[in-house]
Order: C-alpha cells, then sequence, then structure tokens
C-alpha cells in the first residue's frame, strides 16, 4: 500500500481550518464550511481511511506513537489521557468534535458506545 503523503494532510487539513475560521466557527466550531473540503476528504487525500490501516499505524509512528500502544481501547485511552493531561477541556472538546466528524466523514459509522461514553467525559476534564 501506497504511504500517507503528508504534505497534501497537512494542505488538507490547513484548508480545512481556514474554511472553518472563514466561516466563524473558529477552533471551537466542530463543523467545516459547506462546499469546502472536510476533515474525511483532506484525510482521504492523504491516504488515510479505515480501509488503510497501514497507513494510520505509519502516521502513528511518525508522531512517536508505537503499534505497541494501540493494541487495544483501553491502551489508547490511556494513551491519550497522557498525551492531553495538560490541555483544557475547551481544547478537548474540539478534539472529541474533530474525532466525531472525522469517523463520520470517513464513513466508520457510529462510534462505539463506549468510545463514546470515553470522549463526552474526557472532554469535561
Amino acid at each position: 500500500m501506497p504511504g500517507i503523503d503528508t504534505k497534501r494532510l497537512q494542505e488538507g487539513l490547513a484548508r480545512a481550518v481556514r474554511a472553518r475560521t472563514e466561516a466563524g466557527q473558529g477552533d471551537e466550531g466542530a463543523q467545516l464550511a459547506s462546499g469546502r473540503e472536510g476533515i474525511g476528504e483532506a484525510l482521504r487525500s492523504a491516504g488515510i481511511s479505515p480501509e488503510n490501516q497501514e497507513a494510520m499505524l505509519e502516521t502513528l509512528e511518525q508522531a512517536g506513537i508505537s503499534a505497541d500502544q494501540v493494541q487495544d481501547k483501553a491502551s489508547i485511552i490511556n494513551l491519550i489521557q497522557g498525551l492531553t493531561a495538560g490541555l483544557d477541556s475547551s481544547v478537548k472538546s474540539s478534539l472529541a468534535d474533530f474525532i466525531r466528524q472525522a469517523a463520520g466523514e470517513l464513513g466508520a459509522g457510529p462510534l462505539p458506545e463506549d468510545v463514546e461514553a470515553f470522549l463526552s467525559q474526557w472532554k469535561k476534564t
């Protein structure tokens, strides 16, 4: 499988953030301006999708996170909590919205109940 085109990912996400900002939604907004590139489209254009788990693992490795650290939900939750411990709850809320939106736009379906429960609780801490 082809690797991740990180330049395209960065450019696509930058366009998505600009679109959100131009629409007056700022960093807190969960939706992108209609008619603009969405989060899912930016991720797919960089090769990241539910069908390409290899690309996701490559992205994590580029960020210094090994595949062993994301073996199961408990490990992932611990990793997320550790990486975001110092973030304000409003930033966590924006990240939770980003995760939900990306999952939806990538066609991953609704998040499992336990993941949704974690995101809802995590963004409040």
